[in-house]
């Protein structure tokens, strides 16, 4: 079986930072919460989690994410934490991070970050691979992530702790932490094991991929290293003769390849395979490998100079074809549903909101449309208040909108009431009704503001977060309300049940993402990101597994949007279009 090596490096702990770690019968965990928290409270923490760990059935990567959610969320971690983890299953190693969060490999002479912040990843581990679970304050102290490689230099984790321990304490490490770990078989049947399953195998899920070159000659250099060591005994003709032969192997290996760039096209190939591979337990790296086949037909076009049209044409087939089903990604044209042009030959549609079946519109024009989206039914509401707001929601027969002055109601008799007044806001964003109460998104003031019908119309303002629960909501751009409460970021969404932070990880199948609007409700089962400078729709799960990729034009210039019986309604102009689902 295999057994563990480790050392850990724990620098100073302060009155905001805390610590910890745990080891644990193949359990590994690098912790460090950045708010005021003791140190019996931290500890305790880490007891209750290296308790527990034992006696939960963890099968996969997303058992052991669920696991993790559930635990901060018991203990109520407030949102600037920190954390690097792994768990040993039989010979398969499951990985994440979170926060500043890291974990780096050696494996052989290669050194490789392989997660960072929120991600996760999971292999199959041979002895003597090298890990480091750190965060980026210690990656930062050593010197980055090259001088952080540098450090390994064939010793074991003791010796390396012994090493960098005065460098480091010579510094200001406060809250600095990293567990160096490595294994060793003590049961001969596992190295057995282990040696059945290829480099490439274990490559393709934990360890970044080198190029093809690299990868031959590193297998040509170990196989001479131990060929020459049994020759050194033997005459010194025969010793140069292995010189002369390792060196011309290892220059037609790369001369060859170079020579040949058309053998270019079996890497990609490789590379879309090992994407395709890995795209169900590895999002972020199947999405890496997909932009590295990417850039290498780039190359590739530059260096055949407009010959081989026919291949370059097969292989960006062959890399659509992939990229659709690793990304999941379908194509959706739109229909016309509703032109509000027939109500108002100026109308221009600003914002939506939706009640069951029914959506409020906000023109800008100064008037407010409910459209029923089952039966096409409208009415409309109209009032000079409804001018310059900047937000609008719809519960029951009530349409609420906003104003820098304050929360208005519009009645179908038009008449237009301020029910909630402006007290010390600071930038609102967005406004959802819930049950009949209203929540007011301040992401300067990075708070949610709850009120609740009482009356003679609303209770003052109330924080929606538990004490300590709040988080920086500088970028946030919508809420989104199905009894839990999902803020969206530009990049991330983060879920919140009465008040407190809950699991909810998103992996997004795109790196430089903008996420302009967030949506879900009590009637669906899914959370839409829409993006709209990619003209998509991400669909996930609501605890966050990714699921589908809905692109369509009308989703590039749309304001708005809905999502009612498997369909998105976007607004555009006077329009609102229909994209199915189905």
């Amino acid at each position: 079986m295999l057994s563990n090596k480790y050392s850990i490096y724990l620098g100073s702990e302060t009155e905001d930072i805390f610590i910890g770690f745990i080891v644990n019968d193949g359990f590994y965990l690098v912790l460090k919460i950045e708010s005021k928290i003791s140190k019996e409270e931290g500890h305790e923490i880490l007891k209750d989690i290296s308790d527990s760990i034992k006696s939960h059935d963890i099968k996969g990567l997303d058992d052991f994410e669920n696991y993790l959610a559930s635990k901060w969320t018991q203990h109520n971690l407030p949102a600037d934490f920190s954390y690097a983890t792994g768990i040993l299953k039989d010979k398969l190693l499951l990985l994440k991070t979170k926060g500043s969060g890291q974990i780096f490999i050696k494996k052989g002479n290669d050194f490789a970050k392989i997660i960072e912040a929120e991600d996760r990843a999971s292999g199959d581990i041979n002895p003597e691979d090298f890990f480091v679970l750190t965060t980026k304050s210690f990656t930062d102290i050593i010197g980055g992530e090259e001088s952080l490689g540098e450090v390994f230099d064939n010793k074991n984790p003791h010796e390396i702790l012994e090493d960098i321990t005065p460098k480091l304490k010579s510094q200001n490490d406060q809250g600095t932490i990293a567990l160096f770990l490595t294994f060793e078989v003590k049961d001969q049947t596992v190295l057995e094991k282990a040696e059945e399953h290829t480099e490439s195998q274990y490559r393709d899920k934990i360890l970044p991929k080198t190029s093809l070159v690299k990868d031959k000659v590193l297998r040509v250099r170990e196989l001479l290293k131990v060929w020459l060591t049994d020759k050194l005994s033997k005459k010194p003709a025969t010793i140069i003769l292995a010189l002369i032969i390792s060196f011309f192997l290892i220059w037609s290996l790369v001369s060859g390849y170079n020579r040949n760039t058309i053998k270019a096209t079996e890497v990609i190939k490789e590379k879309l395979i090992q994407a395709d591979e890995v795209s169900e337990i590895n999002l972020s790296r199947a999405t890496a490998l997909l932009a590295e086949a990417k850039n290498d037909l780039t190359n590739l076009k530059g260096a055949l100079k407009n010959k081989s049209k026919s291949e370059i044409v097969e292989l960006e087939n062959l890399i659509k074809k992939y990229e659709s089903r690793i990304l999941k990604t379908e194509e959706k044209s739109s229909e016309e549903f509703y032109d509000l042009s027939v109500e108002n030959k100026s109308a221009k549609i600003y914002e939506f909101s939706k009640h069951d079946d029914t959506v409020v519109v906000l023109d800008i024009t100064g008037s407010a449309y409910i459209l029923s989206l089952a039966g096409k039914s409208i009415d409309s509401r109209l009032s000079s208040n409804l001018k310059n707001s900047t937000e609008i929601a719809i519960f029951e027969d009530n349409v609420y909108f906003l104003k820098k002055d304050g929360v208005y109601n519009i009645g179908p008799d038009d008449k237009s009431d301020k029910v909630i007044k402006e007290d010390g806001w600071g930038d609102i964003t967005d406004m959802a009704v819930f049950t009949g109460n209203v929540y007011l998104l301040d992401a300067k003031n990075s708070d949610i503001y709850k009120y609740i019908p009482v009356e003679d119309g609303f209770s003052s303002k109330k924080s929606y977060f538990k004490s300590g629960q709040s988080i920086n909501l500088d970028n946030s751009n919508s809420i989104s309300i199905d009894g839990s409460v999902f803020i969206g970021f530009p990049k991330s969404i983060v879920k919140y049940t009465s008040g407190l932070r809950d699991g909810f990880s998103t992996t997004y199948p795109n790196d430089n993402l903008k996420i302009t609007k967030i949506y879900t409700d009590s009637d669906t089962e899914k959370v839409y990101a829409w993006s709209k400078e990619k003209g998509a729709v991400y669909v996930f799960s609501k605890t966050g597994s990714y699921e589908i990729q809905i692109n369509s034009s009308i989703l590039k210039s749309a304001s708005d949007f809905v999502v009612y019986d498997n369909s998105i309604f976007a607004g555009q102009g006077s329009k609102i279009y229909k994209i199915s689902l189905e």
